[in-house]
This record gives C-alpha cells, sequence and structure tokens, in this order.
C-alpha cells in the first residue's frame, strides 16, 4: 500500500540543518508518508547524516546524484515518488508537528481540480501576515490574491502538490536559480488547477545558510538567465494567460520586479528589455512599469540631496 504522502527534500551541503528538518518530518503526528532525500552532489558531511536517519527508519530513502540543482533534485523525488500527494522540504527549514495531519485533514473534501494545498508560514520567527485574506479555503483567484496580498501565497516549504498535475507539467524547470524555479512553477500549475490556502502557521523558513539558493542568484549572476526562462513561461503558456486576467496582470508584477533587481544590479539594457516582454493585451503597462523603473535613481539621488542637506542643517 503506497504512503498518503510523498516528502521531497533535496539536499546540497546542510550538514549543519538538515538534522533539524529532518526531526520535524519524524516528529508529524501524521505517520503515513516516506521520506526521499535527494542529496545533490554534497561536498560536506550530509549525505553520512540523511544515512544514519535512513538506516533506523525505513521511511526515509536517500537518492544520490551529480550535483545539478534544486530542480534536478526535485524532479528525481517527484519521479521517485509514490503517493498521490507530493510534499517539499528544504533541507534548512522545518513543519509544525501537526503539518501533514492538518493537509490531511483538508485533503478530505478537496474538489479535483485544487491542486496545491499552502499553509501559512514563519519568518524571522514570526507569521507571515496575508492581510485581506480569509481564514482558510480555496482561493478564488490565486494570482488575484497574490497582488491583494502583495505576496506569494504558496511556498515550497509549505506547501503539499498533486503528483499528477506536477507530472503533467514536467516538474522544476531545469536552469532557474534562486528561488525564480518555485515561483515559476507554482505559477503554472496555478494556471491550471485551483490552491487551497491554510492559514495556520505550520512551518519555518530559516535563513542560517548565507549560500541558501535564496541568495545564489544575486551572487552568481544568475538572474539574466533565470528571468529570461520565467519570461518565456507566458509565451509557452499563452492561452491559459489570456483565460486570467489577473494572471496576466500578476505575472507582469512579477516581470517588472524582475526587471527592478537587473537595474538595481547594474544591467540597465537587460532590464530595459525585460519589460519590453510584457505580455498583451495591456501593452501600456511595459511603458507604466518603466517609469517606474527610471524613477528609481532619481529617488535615490533625492534621498542622498535630502540626508546631506540635514546633517549641513544640524551642523
Amino acid at each position: 500500500m503506497s504512503q498518503q504522502f510523498s516528502i521531497v527534500v533535496p539536499l546540497y551541503n546542510k550538514e549543519k540543518w538538515v538534522r533539524r528538518a529532518l526531526e520535524s518530518v519524524r516528529a508529524q503526528t501524521h505517520s503515513d508518508f516516506e521520506l526521499i532525500v535527494v542529496n545533490d552532489g554534497s561536498t560536506d558531511g550530509s549525505e553520512r547524516v540523511v544515512a544514519e536517519y535512513a538506516q533506523g527508519d525505513p521511511r526515509i530513502h536517500l537518492i544520490n546524484q551529480p550535483n545539478s540543482g534544486a530542480s534536478a533534485a526535485r524532479n528525481s523525488g517527484i519521479h521517485r515518488a509514490k503517493a498521490d500527494w507530493i510534499a517539499f522540504l528544504d533541507a534548512d527549514d522545518e513543519w509544525e508537528p501537526e503539518f501533514l495531519a492538518e493537509v490531511a485533514r483538508v485533503m478530505v473534501s478537496l474538489p479535483d481540480d485544487v491542486s496545491i494545498i499552502a499553509t501559512n508560514y514563519e519568518e524571522k520567527g514570526k507569521p507571515v501576515v496575508h492581510e485581506g485574506l480569509p481564514e482558510s479555503g480555496i482561493l478564488d483567484n490565486y494570482f488575484g490574491a497574490c497582488l491583494a496580498t502583495g505576496r506569494n501565497l504558496v511556498w515550497t516549504s509549505a506547501c503539499v502538490v498533486r503528483a499528477r498535475a506536477l507530472r503533467e507539467i514536467g516538474g522544476f524547470k531545469f536552469g532557474m536559480y534562486g528561488g525564480m524555479e518555485d515561483v515559476d512553477c507554482w505559477t503554472r500549475l496555478a494556471l491550471r488547477g485551483r490552491v487551497f490556502f491554510l492559514s495556520r502557521t505550520l512551518a519555518a523558513y530559516h535563513r542560517d545558510d548565507p549560500d541558501c539558493l535564496s541568495f545564489r542568484a544575486n551572487k552568481r549572476g544568475e538572474d539574466l538567465h533565470s528571468y529570461a526562462m520565467y519570461a518565456a513561461t507566458f509565451q509557452e503558456n499563452r492561452d491559459l494567460f489570456r483565460r486570467n486576467p489577473m494572471a496576466i496582470r500578476y505575472f507582469q508584477r512579477r516581470l517588472f520586479l524582475h526587471a527592478k533587481s537587473l537595474w538595481q544590479l547594474g544591467y540597465r539594457t537587460y532590464a530595459v528589455r525585460h519589460l519590453w516582454r510584457m505580455p498583451k493585451p495591456l501593452p501600456l503597462a511595459g511603458l507604466r512599469y518603466m517609469k517606474q523603473l527610471m524613477a528609481i535613481p532619481v529617488k535615490n539621488i533625492l534621498r542622498r540631496l535630502g540626508a546631506t542637506r540635514l546633517a549641513a542643517c544640524r551642523t
């Protein structure tokens, strides 16, 4: 008999933190699961730590592969997963003991068109606040809810996804970094199915590792490739976007944030090109966001001038 959940943990050099993640899984009050840890070519003692846990718990499976990135590691886990629902947990994050139990409770009466169950989570020890969002339930429009709250409501270590839906879209795109592979995957899933949001805080996002995936893009200059791949998502799913105006607005907003990041990193030509990838039927959005982008250095100059004048007045 297959387990109710398959848990996929991508692992790369997290020896100091992976025990915390594994202990949080073993502490689950709902024990009907398999845990698949994909060691993505770690060079520290991460593999040894997981191997020790696997020896004492038949639910834990360790897969070793050459270093290929988080997307490849998660896709390997998806391929190996036996359950109908797949949960993801990064090796330096953790769950509350009731995470799986609460998700299982929701699943009992869930319609077939819901492909993602997302829970709230805490960051820096405090629950993330989503103002204007209902307590719990199926979101009328995931993209509209994201725009209203100013946040992506699906976070990798606090969601469970239908395995069938993940395989239908081909899993995570290979070659994206800095968390863009996650955002892209949730975008493609939400275009095809609905999202159930559970307002209870059941996971914790940690930033203990200074080289964690969320910060790699800016350090390694991988923004350009990742953002270009995300922009291509519109072309690949054009018909689905056109059926959902909120999805187009959400996508435009994401492209602007990417362009803003590129501009601030000094890639101004690429930032401008990125904005012109704005999808129709709102072509003027590119001009509106371009105005905001060009205002960034002006605001910075005015801010510095203001600070200089204030210092002069005080002296």
